[in-house]
């Protein structure tokens, strides 16, 4: 008796830690936002994929480059629109390996817009935003 509640609990502890942990094109998209929000460029960066096939220190250099260009284009883009305000999913659609998600984005200033965002699985099969290199 003892051992089928210890197998049953640990079950139930392992689909509540995977309902947290869920990795869906949507999760990654709010994640996104969340970073961009923040000014977090080094963790939007890490939601985007990688070609797996290219060396490690490629990899980070390539990353290195990614934050540099965000701080430097998308941080003042940013700025004169007051920053984000809020956002909103508007829709989800996915295909095999490769999603696509809807968001509006406000911004401070009071202007609002319609981003798509693409998104593909990696060898892991979490889902990464998808930077069309």
């Amino acid at each position: 008796m003892k051992q089928s509640f210890r197998w049953a609990l640990a079950a139930f502890v392992t689909l509540l830690l995977t309902a947290c942990g869920s990795n869906t094109p949507t999760d990654v998209a709010e994640k996104a936002m969340e970073c961009l929000k923040k000014n977090d460029y080094k963790g939007y960066v890490e939601l985007i994929y990688m070609n797996e096939n290219e060396k490690k220190e490629d990899r980070e250099k390539l990353k290195q480059e990614y934050v540099m260009l965000l701080e430097s284009k998308m941080k003042s883009e940013l700025e004169k629109k007051g920053g984000i305000k809020e956002y909103k999913t508007l829709s989800e659609t996915l295909q095999d390996s490769v999603a696509e998600v809807k968001m509006n984005i406000v911004y401070g200033n009071q202007s609002t817009e319609e981003e798509t965002m693409n998104f593909k699985k990696d060898k892991s099969g979490e889902w990464k935003i998808d930077s069309g290199k």
